[in-house]
């Protein structure tokens, strides 16, 4: 009978225990900075669970088209699905309010003065940018994908390929901190590369995440005021209106 009950409990603690996330592909360096920068902002198991995000921030514009704004967005990492909504007051005193959304099948994006679909190639460039976007990447990484390869080259940058291809490179240092994300030539919005540098983690939550960011070259800066994750599909009233925004009240699920 005591046979038959350890049997049974070691069954049960089987079924209890995950299984093991899988181990980041890529030399040593590289992947020790990585599972310490995800082991600093919550642990690699919550985001490799986190299916979706929330995001409030306020954004700071310089340069020819001054101004300030703010930006609530919703994100599915997990699968192509993100819908953005912003609105800012330039240097000229006018409020635009600008959104967009897109999934795996289609999308749109509205100005103030219309709302249209996007074009084939347009939602096709979306969809290849939101495999490498830096919030994207953060579950890709936890979660271990196997497409990923990771190459450290000193000081703090790590190279990641996918199928051969560049998809993008990250600055962590040695203590996990994320320092600086960019992509090389390729942009769907703007030609050319972009680069951002990040500020010291702030707890949201039971995660971390940078409090700031900015542009590599100075023009741009946002300040995160909400980032909510969630194991959930993305609530369906996200995107059921796309000429206004979301209620003031939805987040998660």
């Amino acid at each position: 009978m005591r046979l038959i009950f350890f049997a049974l409990f070691l069954s049960l603690a089987s079924v209890a225990q995950p299984a093991p996330l899988p181990k980041l592909n890529g030399d040593a360096e590289a992947t020790t900075r990585i599972e310490k920068m995800l082991a600093r902002m919550g642990g690699r198991e919550k985001w490799a669970k986190t299916r979706t995000y929330y995001i409030v921030y306020q954004q700071y514009h310089s340069g020819r088209r001054m101004g300030v704004g703010e930006e609530r967005s919703w994100r599915d990492v997990s699968v192509p699905g993100e819908r953005l909504e912003l609105w800012r007051t330039d240097y000229e005193g006018h409020t635009p309010r600008w959104g967009h959304a897109f999934n795996k099948r289609s999308g749109w994006i509205r100005q103030p003065e219309w709302l249209r679909d996007y074009s084939s190639q347009e939602l096709a460039d979306n969809l290849k940018f939101w495999k490498r976007d830096v919030y994207t990447m953060f579950h890709r990484m936890a979660a271990g994908d196997a497409a990923l390869s990771y190459r450290f080259t000193a000081p703090n940058r790590i190279d990641v390929t996918e199928g051969g291809e560049n998809i993008g490179w990250w600055e962590i240092d040695r203590g996990g901190t994320f320092l600086r994300w960019g992509v090389d030539n390729f942009n769907p919005y703007n030609p050319g590369s972009l680069s951002y540098i990040y500020g010291p983690y702030k707890k949201f939550g039971d995660i971390s995440f940078p409090a700031w960011g900015a542009s590599s070259d100075g023009l741009y800066r946002f300040e995160y005021l909400e980032f909510l994750v969630s194991p959930n599909a993305l609530p369906d009233a996200v995107f059921d209106n796309p000429a206004a925004e979301p209620p003031a009240e939805l987040k998660l699920r």
